[in-house]
């Protein structure tokens, strides 16, 4: 019998929360969905005049005969589009059964991001997975300038829907390109630690952190990958200070952005309301120690900002 599904590769928390957050901004840029819809009605468009030239112009003798010139050119890029439409349309049917799209739930980023993490690693139906692997053939952006050009200003190989609320593991992996957090390098951290037992003065602990570049490398995305990599919280005192707890932020935290942010701009709930749903916890606590406004609500304005910072960064300029 044969297998039902293609397995994943296994993706680490932290890319996992890069495709994330990329995703997340993207589909919320408001020039996304309309950029999305245009490159897909231009390549029907395409498609349609390429079947009216074939139909047009070889006889119905034409399995009789070679191909020759142009016609060959144009029966090879008709197929080559009708395959690529043909996928999308699996993959989109793929998408829709796939469980990662059940586990939204609008403000409860805990219960969200635990559901995530369960059905993001889910893999795509059989016919869906081969599809995905066919449409992010390099080849497709050499033949088809509509895509290229899409992909290049979306950061993305492929015109997803936005209203696909989360990928699935798989789908985030293929559809960004290697560079998806636009940087084109590699930061890996190794640690040496002894212990007390066996260097008391802690002579031979150490860090080392080690960035590899390659052409294209974003530096501001390295100045910050390195920042965030010194605020870890290392087993020892670094420059003499003990540093705080442990420093990266979990997807919870990301989702708390995008969910503060949905909640202001299009749901219009006030600050307070927010605050009371996305916190409440420290809500409460604040509520019986402020005297004038509760201080939780300070972080229902850092998130929307720090999502629509992400929003606006989603597309190239």
């Amino acid at each position: 019998m044969v297998a039902k599904h293609i397995l994943n590769p296994f993706i680490d928390e932290h890319t996992r929360i890069t495709l994330y957050k990329n995703w997340q901004a993207l589909r919320r840029h408001s020039e996304y969905g309309p950029a999305v819809q245009a490159c897909l009605q231009d390549m029907r468009e395409h498609f349609a005049m390429l079947q009216a030239i074939l139909a047009y112009y070889i006889p119905s003798d034409a399995d009789a005969r070679p191909y020759v010139g142009t016609e060959h050119a144009t029966i090879s890029h008709f197929v080559h589009m009708q395959s690529f439409l043909k996928n999308m349309d699996c993959l989109s049917r793929g998408l829709r059964s796939h469980p990662v799209l059940t586990t939204y739930e609008p403000g409860d980023a805990e219960a969200m991001a635990h559901a995530y993490r369960q059905a993001a690693p889910y893999p795509l139906e059989k016919r869906a997975a081969y599809a995905l692997h066919s449409l992010c053939q390099p080849e497709h952006r050499d033949a088809f300038p509509l895509l290229a050009r899409f992909a290049h200003t979306w950061n993305i190989r492929l015109p997803m829907d936005p209203a696909i609320l989360c990928l699935p593991d798989l789908v985030a992996m293929n559809v960004f390109p290697r560079n998806f957090d636009q940087r084109n390098f590699e930061v890996s951290t190794s640690f040496q630690f002894s212990g007390p037992d066996y260097d008391p003065a802690g002579a031979d602990e150490k860090v080392t952190i080690t960035v590899e570049l390659f052409p294209g490398a974003y530096r501001p995305a390295i100045r910050e990958d390195f920042a965030t990599r010194l605020n870890w919280a290392f087993p020892w005192e670094v420059d003499g200070h003990q540093p705080r707890g442990y420093q990266r932020r979990d997807l919870t935290y990301y989702m708390k952005w995008f969910a503060a942010y949905d909640l202001l701009h299009h749901d219009k709930h006030s600050y307070s309301k927010i605050a009371r749903k996305l916190w409440p916890k420290e809500w409460e606590e604040n509520q019986r120690n402020d005297l004038v406004q509760n201080s939780t609500e300070k972080r229902v304005s850092y998130a929307a900002k720090q999502a629509e910072k992400l929003i606006h960064a989603a597309k190239k300029r």
